[in-house]
């Protein structure tokens, strides 16, 4: 029914980098779904779903429609990051079916993630884009398996840099 979603943060009735959101679903849906969406009370919709506290709000839509929901967000403590290459590991878009995560992710701990290495560079987590400090720059593969918006606000301020970063390399980062 909804392919795709976007996940936005709300702190304290503030949406955060809601433009840069509705841009991708835009440039998401062209691509996938042949026709770039307009949904002219999202941003309001989104805006009745603000409270106090962290919130984690998903818009999952499709090319007509889209349906909203937001929850008090908990951050994961994630204690252990287990490698796994898989050369075969597709998410250009945030699909709502996350199954090429799940067989990697279905049996570990909550405190658990992955990091996956795809053609012997690393990429993401199985939920978020990664950096890694090298004891000068913070550093994010040049190559991810996603393009988060974060990771694109922090690219652009240049407080991180792309960087090919191999498997072998891993041990130069912190």
């Amino acid at each position: 029914m909804y392919p795709v979603f976007e996940t936005i943060k709300i702190l304290n009735n503030e949406v955060f980098h809601l433009e840069h959101h509705i841009e991708r679903m835009k440039k998401t849906s062209k691509d996938l779904l042949y026709k770039e969406i307009n949904f002219p009370l999202l941003k309001t919709d989104i805006e009745k779903h603000c409270q106090q506290g962290l919130q984690k709000c998903r818009v999952f839509y499709n090319k007509d429609k889209y349906s909203i929901e937001s929850n008090p967000y908990t951050k994961r403590d994630i204690r252990k990051l287990i490698l796994v290459h898989d050369n075969e590991v597709e998410y250009r878009y945030k699909y709502t079916d996350r199954a090429c995560f799940l067989r990697h992710t279905n049996r570990l701990r909550f405190t658990d993630d992955i990091l996956l290495i795809k053609n012997n560079r690393l990429t993401d987590t199985s939920y978020s884009n990664i950096v890694l400090w090298n004891g000068t720059e913070w550093h994010t593969p040049l190559h991810p398996l996603f393009h988060g918006i974060k990771r694109a606000i922090l690219l652009k301020r240049g407080v991180i840099k792309e960087h090919d970063i191999l498997f072998s390399d891993i041990n130069t980062y912190k």
